[in-house]
């Protein structure tokens, strides 16, 4: 995994689709927040009810996670 320094967080690197997997194998206490309110993200509250797989209002690291190994799940050559 490559990381870089931004601001006073360090973020994970994705450069390509490939590097999305490690997203998969990051540790929660890697994560710069383990959750965040569906309400306040500015995104399409249909992609949100998708993601929140528990529909607790709540977009949590390991649903990021699942939704991402989904999605490279649907790509024969990423």
């Amino acid at each position: 995994m490559v990381f870089r320094r931004v601001g006073r967080s360090t973020q994970l690197v994705i450069d390509k689709a490939a590097d999305l997997e490690q997203i998969t194998r990051l540790d929660e206490a890697l994560w710069v927040a383990t959750g965040a309110p569906t309400a306040s993200l500015n995104y399409d509250p249909a992609l949100l009810g998708a993601i929140d797989s528990d529909s607790n209002g709540r977009i949590m690291c390991f649903e990021v996670q699942d939704a991402v190994t989904w999605v490279l799940g649907l790509f024969k050559d990423y």
